[in-house]
């Protein structure tokens, strides 16, 4: 792989890392928005109100940008032709790694 080039499997990841981020943060504005807990006006009285943002967020980020990236792993070894078939695993690896993947491998 050239060294300017970004590996297939780096996006798929990357991808999906970003739809976990984007789902968290969305959690986390809804309930700072509807105030659940009284959240919003701890932090809102706090004299930290940044640190606490900051925190909040990369929190989020971490937690639901890895859940996204591991469901998206294991989905990875999900057959769709049933028992014994290998067709959606296959082709997705094969697109995946922009290389030909012998059967017997998988």
């Amino acid at each position: 792989m050239p060294p300017n080039r970004i590996g297939p499997i780096l996006l798929f990841l990357a991808g999906h890392m970003l739809i976990g981020i984007a789902v968290g943060w969305s959690i986390l504005g809804a309930l700072l928005w509807f105030d659940i807990g009284g959240l919003w006006r701890l932090i809102g009285g706090s004299a930290h109100t940044g640190i606490a943002m900051a925190m909040l967020l990369i929190g989020f980020a971490i937690t639901f940008g890895s859940v996204a990236m591991g469901s998206a792993i294991m989905a990875l070894e999900e057959d769709r032709k049933g028992p014994g078939g290998k067709g959606f695993r296959v082709r997705l690896l094969r697109r995946l790694d922009g290389r030909t993947v012998p059967e017997s491998a998988l």
